[in-house]
């Protein structure tokens, strides 16, 4: 879990890992004001490459920020609810960098991205061996690949057909352990079986195999 605190005296946002190594799915606030408590419990959403689009609270779904992204991950549109202080806005966005506000820069685990050049801000930390450009962004790329560490790029298409095959291996063993089970399976259990597939396989560089087994098997 991350604890992170904007400026000296304010409210404490924590944030809680679970299916990605790179962002957080949970965020909580502590000692908060201005018409948010610190029972406030907010669900982060990404998208297919990692970034950051809704964050959501919980008990309402009301939806609190919406950020839109151009290719090179510069914000196009940030939504802030009107009826809860801007102090709720978090720094994960996009491909799971952390935005630099004073800087205007993703920070991503070696390097910085400038969105409105699209590039990095230092040479890559392996030099050549990643390219004849030290500071290009994936291969120019920015639609089909990501980089989340600012060391070697991954397509996204990957991720998705690693999600896919993760959500289709949970979905059977939900259906297959209600079988054996004598039970009856539900939409909804399938459907919350094959969405923790798709998360849990996501986080299998990081997490290995076992993230995906305690989906399968936990029905």
């Amino acid at each position: 879990m991350l604890r992170m605190r904007s400026t000296p005296g304010a409210d404490t946002a924590h944030f809680i890992y679970g299916t990605d190594p790179h962002t957080p799915d949970m965020m909580v606030y502590d000692d908060c004001s201005n018409g948010v408590t610190s029972s406030d419990v907010y669900r982060l959403l990404r998208d297919e490459r990692g970034s950051v689009r809704l964050v959501i609270r919980v008990t309402n779904g009301e939806v609190i920020q919406r950020v839109d992204y151009g290719p090179w991950g510069e914000p196009t549109r940030v939504l802030p609810s009107s009826s809860v202080s801007t102090m709720v806005v978090q720094p994960f966005g996009f491909a799971g960098g952390i935005w630099m506000p004073e800087a205007q820069l993703w920070h991503f685990g070696a390097r910085d991205l400038d969105p409105t050049t699209g590039r990095w801000t230092t040479k890559d930390p392996i030099l050549f061996e990643g390219g004849y450009n030290l500071y290009m962004y994936v291969t120019n790329d920015p639609v089909n690949w990501v980089d989340h560490e600012g060391r070697e790029p991954v397509t996204v298409g990957a991720l998705v057909a690693l999600a896919a095959g993760g959500a289709v291996l949970a979905g059977g063993g939900y259906l297959l352990g209600a079988y054996l089970s004598g039970s009856e399976w539900t939409a909804g259990g399938l459907l919350a079986a094959s969405a923790g597939g798709a998360l849990a396989s996501l986080a299998l560089p990081v997490t290995g195999l076992t993230a995906l087994s305690a989906a399968v098997g936990g029905g």
